[in-house]
């Protein structure tokens, strides 16, 4: 099996490119081997080399590419890992792929890309069973030991205390989307309560996710726009990353599981905005 590279746009569309060629282009022209039908998306983005076993991006475009946990300039190249996403704009990232030799290969016969196609469908449910088991897992231990200190209380008085404290625990996790009323000169949206909120669920989130996260915020504070932007939009990939893979994006709230997808991409395009990004 050969090497492909998977395209995420716009959290709607997830196209994969076969690799055929040692040296092939990316970008939005139509004389593209990888082509991204995306505005966004330079005409030319970059060349991709195979060498020594190992894919090499070399950026055309105008802007930085962040590529894993690392930053090709433009004009530069770095090495792109199996597995790693290249960041390209909020709106797009890629992943390259491999599956066996690494080494480009003519792309297969129906019956043999199928087969690989099933076999990723094949991983990425298995993933989604494994995250709904799990968090299902954690409900119901949440669930037990919230009977069992039901029990040691006040019956009625106990249960009464634990609805309030989920209704305020769910309040305040939302409340990132309301400004503070009767203060004009508040933003409608404030996205460091979006991350200080999550972080207070730190260990119910992926760990890479969590040091994203952590990154982001301090670059954004600091006012470093250039490294605010680089970790904001690899921020954004690795939340790509985690829904393809089929993670549930939730924390424990209670005995429910809110999600936190939407929050956070408001999160990274509010500080984009406000970076110039």
């Amino acid at each position: 099996m050969s090497a492909i590279i998977e395209a995420f746009i716009e959290d709607t569309s997830l196209i994969d490119y076969w690799i055929e060629k040692g040296v092939f282009r990316i970008g939005r022209g139509s004389d593209c081997d990888c082509r991204i039908d995306h505005a966004d998306v330079p005409e030319h983005l970059g060349t991709v080399r195979f060498r020594n076993g190992q894919y090499v991006f070399y950026n055309r475009g105008g802007t930085e590419m962040v590529i894993g946990d690392r930053v090709a300039e433009s004009g530069s190249s770095e090495t792109w890992h199996a597995n790693e996403i290249m960041a390209v704009t909020p709106e797009v990232s890629l992943r390259l792929v491999v599956d066996g030799d690494p080494a480009p290969a003519a792309r297969p016969d129906n019956a043999m890309l199928e087969s690989y196609q099933q076999k990723r469908r094949e991983e990425r449910r298995l993933k989604s069973v494994q995250n709904e088991e799990a968090q299902k897992e954690i409900a119901e231990a949440a669930k037990a030991k919230r009977a069992a200190r039901s029990k040691a209380g006040s019956g009625l008085s106990m249960v009464a205390s634990m609805l309030t404290v989920t209704l305020l625990l769910l309040a305040g996790f939302f409340a990132w989307l309301i400004s503070t009323t009767g203060q004009p000169d508040q933003p409608a949206f404030n996205p460091l309560r979006v991350a200080k909120s999550l972080l207070k669920h730190s260990s119910d989130l992926p760990p890479q996710l969590v040091t994203l996260l952590q990154e982001t915020q301090q670059s954004v504070e600091l006012g470093d726009s250039k490294l605010g932007k680089t970790r904001l939009l690899r921020l954004q990939a690795e939340l790509e990353r985690l829904k393809a893979d089929g993670v549930a994006l939730t924390v424990p709230q209670g005995d429910t599981q809110v999600g936190y997808e939407d929050a956070l991409r408001a999160y990274i395009n509010a500080y984009l905005a406000q970076l110039g990004g």
